[in-house]
């Protein structure tokens, strides 16, 4: 699926909207950079909000003090070329943790300078979490594997195989979950040491933890429409018994205009400060000869945990490459993508 070759725009940088309701005229919705590049990766201090780290696929890193108000490209890096990969200390909000590729570069003084601390010599990162305890968690994949370190990323333990991080229970560390061979999303109890299929048949490529009840997941998952051969598409799962069971939500927009149509997840989450509010962004694309190039994307809200579905209307948002959502770590009416 040539998805790079049906953007019908580029919006580089971040829009960030004040609104309760999404369906909101576009003077709610305000472009505030950084210009450099797609933002690939966005993260929040929980504790003072309106400082931001953002990187681009221009291999750029910016921060922001004011909400986006005004960026700085952060100087003093070892080299340029980041993943899209971002983790901030919770405990320690001056300390965050970058990837370039496989390396990882530490800061312990908001972004002013930066120390490559460990070349871990593994495919580019996909995923970067700090666990409950402090402990620093790393994962690749194609092949899947995942590290932890418990020395501020200086030194490095393999944890798991065969498998990719996805997520990290936020109250219990021991609990992870990730993907692995045969299309299927696994889950581990005891810090990566074993891990058991929790759902098979669709690919997960991402998956968020609700923050306040750890037994609530969503996922976003591939799935081959009916018939067995039909095209590839992705929906949101969701599980409230830790994976043992799912359902699937409606994206709650209009059908496709047509066949060759085909709709994806790119990126899900929940507001820290309500859990019941959830945000997807859909891209509904096409490269079927029949219907030629074309790409459209949908932000869309729930309010009642995936159930129902509101879809934002600003053309700032339609004509946008969109690949990341972060909700206020505290304003729940305040959302950047």
């Amino acid at each position: 699926m040539k998805t790079a070759n049906l953007l019908a725009a580029l919006v580089l940088g971040i829009v960030t909207a004040v609104a309760q309701d999404l369906s909101v005229d576009k003077s709610q919705w305000k472009r505030i950079g950084p210009e450099g590049g797609t933002v690939a990766a966005l993260v929040a201090d929980p504790s003072n909000p309106s400082n931001l780290y953002a990187t681009t696929r221009g291999g750029s890193l910016f921060k922001t003090g004011d909400g986006g108000a005004s960026w700085s490209a952060l100087d003093g890096l070892p080299d340029v070329g980041f993943s899209a990969v971002l983790a901030l200390d919770p405990q320690n909000t001056a300390t965050a943790y970058a990837a370039r590729c496989s390396d990882i570069l530490k800061t312990a003084d908001g972004g002013a300078t930066w120390t490559l601390v460990s070349s871990l010599r593994m495919p580019c990162l996909q995923a970067l979490v700090l666990g409950s305890t402090g402990t620093l968690f790393a994962s690749s994949s194609d092949p899947g594997e995942i590290r932890k370190s418990t020395d501020g990323g200086v030194t490095w333990t393999q944890v798991s195989s065969g498998v990719a991080l996805l997520a990290i229970d936020p109250q219990n560390e021991e609990t992870m979950y990730a993907n692995g061979a045969g299309a299927a999303l696994f889950k581990s109890t005891d810090g990566g040491a074993s891990w058991n299929s929790i759902l098979t048949g669709s690919v997960v490529s991402g998956l968020v933890i609700d923050p306040q009840n750890s037994a609530t997941l969503y996922a976003r998952a591939w799935w081959r429409i009916p018939p067995t051969d039909g095209p590839i598409a992705q929906r949101i799962l969701k599980s409230t018994d830790e994976g043992a069971s799912w359902t699937s939500l409606g994206f709650g927009i209009a059908a496709a205009p047509g066949p060759g149509f085909v709709d994806s997840v790119p990126a899900l989450a929940i507001s820290p400060s309500n859990s019941a509010r959830i945000y997807a962004l859909v891209n509904r694309f096409s490269d079927s000869p029949g219907v030629g190039p074309r790409s459209d994307f949908f932000l869309l809200m729930s309010s009642d945990a995936g159930m129902t579905w509101t879809t934002a209307t600003d053309p700032h948002l339609a004509m946008a490459d969109l690949v990341t959502i972060l909700p206020d770590p505290q304003d729940e009416s305040t959302l950047y993508v």
